[in-house]
């Protein structure tokens, strides 16, 4: 067997549970066609670099296998007759995989990007302190004339 990752773009419309029952239907399109799923990772909504069907956000999925070449192209049918799918990519990782070898991962489900969830940034960032700004060039200046004023001339020592 080979292995294969298959990343897919979900429309930003789904609910969760309509998300987890397509993950859920891909899944079972591997398994039944004689795969095996090692791992599903929900990444979560995020923000598309440029729009793809009318959408600016999308629902990615990443989901790792170990199949034969007719599993890839019967998942990536399924993929094109869905119109809840925006984009989708199969990349082959490895051949000559032993399946006894991978063990079964559980699926992982990110949190996406804050802004969809209408939540603002995590406490952890947000409890950092803010970059402060370099001093103005006339706090600067008045900062130097305050500083005492044999500190600020040097005299050459004699030397003799």
């Amino acid at each position: 067997m080979r292995e294969y990752e298959t990343i897919f773009i979900l429309r930003p419309e789904l609910a969760g549970d309509a998300v987890d029952a397509f993950n859920a239907r891909m899944k079972e399109v591997v398994t039944t066609s004689g795969g095996k799923v090692i791992r599903l990772s929900n990444w979560g909504k995020k923000r598309l670099a440029y729009r793809l069907k009318k959408c600016s956000r999308g629902t990615y999925v990443h989901l790792l296998y170990l199949a034969d070449g007719r599993v890839v192209a019967e998942l990536e049918r399924n993929l094109r007759l869905s119109d809840n799918v925006i984009r989708h990519l199969s990349v082959l990782l490895a051949k000559d995989v032993d399946p006894a070898t991978r063990q079964t991962e559980a699926d992982v489900r990110m949190r996406g990007d804050a802004e969809d969830e209408g939540v603002s940034a995590p406490p952890a960032l947000a409890a950092q302190p803010a970059i402060q700004e370099p001093a103005a060039p006339k706090e600067a200046a008045a900062a130097a004339a305050a500083a005492p004023a044999e500190a600020a001339v040097d005299e050459p020592e004699d030397e003799t």
